[in-house]
């Protein structure tokens, strides 16, 4: 009767009482999330940690998965594409500093920078740190919002979004800065260039 009882009902008898009021507690009676059960059942630092721990060890198992199974392929498409080759070996340069960026920037999906960066070509050094650097702000965002929402503080709850609002603020920024800076390098080396191929242009008339 135990085991009947356990695998139709899904849980052990008892706990169904908690489980509604845990649901009703995260403003959710049909379900809750992973993130909302950590922030239920352990304090605000346990959670933080775990939840960074839980994502570094995620982070680490699909970087290897990715590039054990699909580094190579990419290689063979990099050597095909220069236009490929070369966006890999932008993203090699600043690999440390773009991982970061992308773990505040929470839009775009863990799991999709865990397998970018597996198939390119960085090291692991850098996508570790950048990924615990990343990780860490978001992560204390993340759980700021969630206990807010359990503990029904408007003040904590404000204070969590504006700090993922400047989480998400910041990649923008630099990405816009590097732009601007890119195409005014750019525009300066054209106009020396331009200033280079004048005077070889004079030196060449004087010559003759």
């Amino acid at each position: 009767h135990y085991c009947h009882s356990f695998k139709t009902r899904g849980s052990i008898p008892g706990r169904n009482d908690r489980r509604k009021k845990l649901y009703r507690q995260a403003g959710d009676t049909r379900r809750i999330d992973r993130p909302i059960w950590g922030a239920t059942l352990f304090n605000f630092w346990d959670i933080l940690i775990y939840s960074v721990i839980g994502n570094m060890l995620n982070a680490i198992l699909v970087f290897y998965m990715a590039r054990w199974l699909g580094r190579g392929f990419i290689k063979r498409f990099e050597d095909k594409y220069k236009a490929a080759k070369q966006l890999d070996l932008n993203f090699k340069k600043s690999a440390f500093r773009a991982t970061v960026l992308l773990r505040f920037f929470c839009i775009i999906p863990s799991e999709l920078v865990n397998v970018a960066a597996g198939l390119s070509s960085i090291r692991f050094g850098s996508y570790f740190w950048g990924s615990l650097i990343g990780f860490i702000p978001a992560s204390l965002a993340a759980v700021m919002l969630v206990k807010s929402k359990l503990a029904h503080n408007g003040t904590l709850f404000t204070l969590s979004i504006i700090f993922l609002i400047i989480l998400l603020i910041i990649p923008i920024i630099y990405v816009s800065a590097v732009r601007r800076f890119s195409r005014a390098g750019y525009k300066n080396a054209k106009k020396l260039s331009n200033r280079y191929y004048e005077s070889a242009k004079e030196f060449v008339g004087l010559k003759k």
